[in-house]
């Protein structure tokens, strides 16, 4: 299945051309469509073919296809609240950073409970 840019160089064209044409054009824009849907589905059959063989690449296609198809993903939610479905409460607590001899542990110790604030 081309893609909408090597389809117009394989037509020796620019994109826009081929957009012009193939808005212009109903019977071309649904050949276009037709042969995306037969790749698309020829595509899906093989895949399928695959996922419900015995290859080692079954699994691989199966797990493929679940995500793509079923929309089924690998990505956990979990969500955290508080107590009682609440928001989580924090406390923030600051550490000062003193000099030695500037300051003594007493000073330092209160300056850590003072500068700490709870929500």
């Amino acid at each position: 299945m081309a893609t909408f840019r090597e389809t117009a160089a394989w037509f020796q064209c620019s994109a826009s051309t081929l957009a012009l044409r193939l808005k212009e054009d109903p019977e071309l824009r649904s050949a276009w469509d037709e042969g995306h849907y037969e790749a698309q589905l020829s595509l899906r059959r093989r895949q399928l073919e695959i996922a419900f063989g015995e290859s080692p690449q079954a699994t691989q296609m199966l797990i493929h296809l679940g995500k793509t198809v079923l929309n089924q993903t690998e990505r956990m939610k979990y969500e955290h609240t508080g107590q009682g479905g609440g928001p989580i409460r924090y406390s923030e607590i600051r550490r000062v950073l003193v000099r030695p001899g500037e300051a003594n542990m007493g000073d330092t110790l209160s300056n850590d409970i003072d500068q700490a604030s709870y929500d």
